[in-house]
């Protein structure tokens, strides 16, 4: 991806600076501050959650945003069966919501079949905002768009995603 944004700042300069850094720590930004922090869909992606949000309240001047987006931590689960007709009817699977920890779908060809992700429970994201001094402002549940309600369809009644908008709180409680 940084390939073919580098070229982009080629053909249009920006003066963007890109940089690879690992989101557990992002050691390259040290002393750096920033106005805000974006993570869209790779919180769940990271296996030290308490670290990253850790790194990113270190980098965030006071006051300072952070807006992040996962897939649903609460719908689907790892063992959730959303997409399998039996009869016209959508089978599912118990889903185990509480068995958080790294996971793969079966299916090969997606991206959680490839890389898998970490599932955690809501509180477990919640509490790490928490505990690195992250204050939850506000949280979005959007409707799944209708081509992937239309591939996936118990996304019909349950939101695909969590938004959150967290700020930098000035006095974070010790742990």
């Amino acid at each position: 991806m940084l390939h073919i944004v580098r070229r982009y700042e080629q053909v249009e300069l920006l003066e963007i600076v890109y940089l690879l850094d690992d989101a557990q720590t992002l050691g390259r930004l040290e002393g750096a501050e920033f106005d805000g922090v974006v993570c869209n869909m790779t919180l769940m992606d990271i296996q030290n959650l308490t670290g990253c949000l850790a790194s990113v309240a270190r980098i965030l001047r006071p006051e300072g945003w952070f807006v992040f987006s996962v897939t649903h931590p609460c719908f689907p689960t790892p063992s959730l069966g959303w997409g399998r007709r039996v009869d016209a009817e959508l089978e599912r699977e118990k889903p185990d919501y509480f068995a958080e920890g790294h996971w793969r779908r079966d299916n090969p060809a997606g991206v959680r079949g490839k890389v898998g992700s970490y599932h955690r429970t809501l509180s477990t994201y919640v509490n790490a905002l928490i505990k690195a001094g992250l204050r939850l402002e506000q949280i979005h549940e959007p409707r799944a768009p209708d081509d992937l309600a239309d591939l996936i369809p118990g996304y019909l009644e349950v939101p695909p995603f969590l938004a959150a908008r967290c700020s930098k709180d000035p006095a974070p409680l010790k742990a």
